[in-house]
């Protein structure tokens, strides 16, 4: 069994390892992650386990991924969360990021007003994040995992189910595509994922 890989698929089931949890690299800092590449949460550690706030999917390396989403989190375009509210499940946003609409002129200047505090936010929000990963590499079946995944974070309890971002462009299972029971395997207990996902 090789940790942090996808450990056995057939038609309809895959277990799969986490990997983590990782710090958020910083800029030019040797990483793990910077030779990683499949699908990754962003979570924080709550106080009992690890709360999930976002998934996302990348070919590429996850480092060079994570430099991208850095340069946004500075930039305004993502949201800021409060770590401490995150950390017991509560969505408390500093700064709601500029997208989806968000992004008028008068927004711009909003954030350029603020922005020596708000990026003080955002690097807080990095620093509280702990990234896990499965090194699933199938580009299909990564984006089956985001999006299956997501609805199952939308759909935990109260207050969880408030948590995550809402609007984000996944890709779910197609009406062709053979359902897939997926069992998560992690040294770490997640707050607010399920021990199995239909993807």
């Amino acid at each position: 069994m090789t940790y942090g890989e996808f450990l056995y698929v057939s038609q309809k089931h895959l277990d799969i390892e986490w990997k983590g949890p990782f710090d958020w690299p910083e800029p030019r800092e040797d990483s793990p992650l910077r030779k990683m590449q499949g699908v990754y949460m962003w979570t924080t550690e709550g106080p009992s386990g690890y709360v999930i706030y976002l998934m996302g999917v990348t070919r590429r390396a996850i480092g060079k991924r994570l430099s991208e989403h850095r340069r946004s989190f500075l930039q305004g375009k993502y949201t800021i969360l409060d770590v401490s509210a995150w950390r017991k499940g509560t969505r408390k946003e500093i700064w709601h990021g500029m997208w989806a609409g968000h992004n008028s002129t008068e927004r711009k200047a909003e954030f350029k007003r603020q922005k020596i505090e708000l990026q003080e936010h955002a690097r807080a929000h990095m620093r509280g994040t702990a990234i896990f990963v499965a090194e699933v590499t199938e580009n299909r079946l990564q984006h089956r995992i985001e999006a299956s995944y997501m609805q199952a974070l939308y759909e935990a309890e109260k207050p969880y189910c408030n948590l995550p971002d809402r609007g984000m462009s996944l890709a779910p299972r197609r009406k062709s595509e053979t359902p897939i029971v997926v069992t998560n395997h992690c040294n770490c207990p997640f707050v607010n994922l399920p021990k199995m996902v239909e993807i």
